[in-house]
């Protein structure tokens, strides 16, 4: 079965577990109506266990199999899913890493407290619980197991807070006749930067949303944001071997703009190489991702 395009959890909850670690057997709270809000309407939430970014984006490329009717899947349909290319490496050691992060999600747990966001619609559970992403083993592979529920994706979907965009977005092709020079291998640090600016831009393309702009700032190390999220340190590198990895993800970052460029996902955007930054407004995104390809 061919899955056309991957979904992203964007609920205040999801993007929480994203970001911070130090989270597993913490309740969390999270204010999930507008801040300038008079009424301030609150959900609580507590997961098992820590996740990277990694890790999530996995849990939502095998969340995207399941909505488009997969039953059975692999390891490398997760990552072919991820990355949007058909002929991606899969070696020993990045197999094993799929299925232990498989396994992980599939014996992890979630508790969402939402009583009060519910009593404002009755399209939506007082709480949603129970296994992270409940597949088991079978074989080479996985199945999902019946009857199971995704707690976090079910909120996520009652609330319409799912990033829905094609597949093909993250299937970065080289601008022709530079083929050599821009190539972009799919390592895990490239499948999170992909999917990160795709989520990010989603949120200001979507008008529901007050985000009408976003400036990414690669160097700034007050930015969580486009670093963070590729699960680089800054104290991993030395001071000249961080700057190379900067100017390696600028660069990487302005090939991946140009290419949705090219295929009408950005009318335009703004880079910045003195400060390692590119700016898009909410008018230089389409209107419609779905009707690019």
């Amino acid at each position: 079965m061919k899955v056309d395009y991957i979904s992203i959890n964007n609920t205040k909850i999801a993007n929480s577990i994203r970001k911070y670690d130090q989270l597993a057997g913490v309740r969390g709270i999270v204010q999930t109506n507008a801040r300038s809000s008079r009424r301030k309407i609150f959900s609580q939430f507590v997961i098992t266990q820590d996740l990277s970014y990694l890790e999530m984006t996995a849990a939502d490329a095998v969340y995207s199999l399941y909505r488009q009717g997969v039953k059975k899947f692999t390891v490398r349909k997760v990552l072919l899913l991820m990355a949007a290319d058909e002929n991606i490496s899969l070696p020993a050691f990045r197999r094993q890493r799929m299925d232990q992060i498989i396994h992980k999600l599939s014996q992890m747990k979630i508790y969402i407290d939402c009583r009060q966001e519910a009593s404002d619609t009755n399209k939506m559970q007082k709480r949603y619980e129970g296994i992270f992403l409940p597949v088991k083993a079978e074989g080479k592979g996985y199945v999902f197991l019946e009857d199971a529920q995704m707690p976090l994706y079910a909120y996520g979907e009652a609330k319409k807070q799912m990033i829905t965009v094609p597949v093909r977005l993250l299937a970065y092709e080289p601008d022709e006749g530079k083929e050599k020079e821009s190539r972009l291998i799919n390592s895990d640090e490239n499948i999170l930067l992909k999917v990160y600016l795709i989520h990010e831009l989603e949120i200001v393309r979507n008008k529901k949303n007050k985000v009408t702009e976003k400036t990414f700032r690669i160097k700034d190390p007050g930015d969580s944001g486009v670093l963070s999220a590729m699960e680089i340190e800054r104290s991993s590198f030395s001071e000249e071997s961080y700057m190379n990895k900067i100017r390696e993800v600028y660069r990487k970052t302005e090939l991946l703009f140009g290419y949705w460029r090219r295929v009408g996902y950005l009318r335009d955007y703004r880079a910045d190489k003195e400060t390692y930054s590119f700016y898009v407004s909410q008018d230089m995104l389409c209107h419609d991702p779905s009707k690019l390809f």
